[in-house]
């Protein structure tokens, strides 16, 4: 069931969870649709709304198939952090563990601290190759 961000109708939480009781419901918390990323505050927003409905135990987030709109892998990374991200908001909040996200440790970055060097290849012994 995808949830709607807050400037988007309203999603179907109240009705599937008064109606299913007994299966894990999976909400869709990422809108393919759009490049821009969510932030995770907002992914955590519609978490909680969802919460109100499911209970925590019942309850799965997902990327509702970002994968086969065509994103780009740097826009699916962002949105996937802003997931996992607002996840842990909310599971922090109820007490939880949070869920472990390599891809925003900064010790896994692949952006520098200090500027590349751009290597000389040899420009002294073949100027005319670099002539602009």
């Amino acid at each position: 069931m995808p949830m709607r961000s807050p400037l988007k109708p309203a999603h179907p939480a109240p009705a599937i969870g008064a109606a299913i009781k007994d299966k894990k419901i999976v909400i869709g918390v990422i809108d393919h649709h759009t490049l821009q990323a969510e932030r995770p505050d907002q992914v955590a927003a519609l978490i909680r709304e969802a919460l109100k409905h499911v209970p925590p135990e019942r309850l799965i987030s997902s990327d509702c198939w970002m994968g086969r709109e065509g994103l780009s892998r740097r826009h699916a990374t962002y949105k996937m952090v802003a997931m996992v991200q607002g996840t842990n908001i909310v599971r922090t909040e109820l007490g939880l563990p949070e869920a472990e996200c390599l891809a925003a440790d900064p010790r896994f970055s692949l952006a520098l601290s200090e500027p590349r060097r751009r290597p000389n290849f040899g420009r002294a012994k073949f100027p005319f190759l670099f002539a602009c």
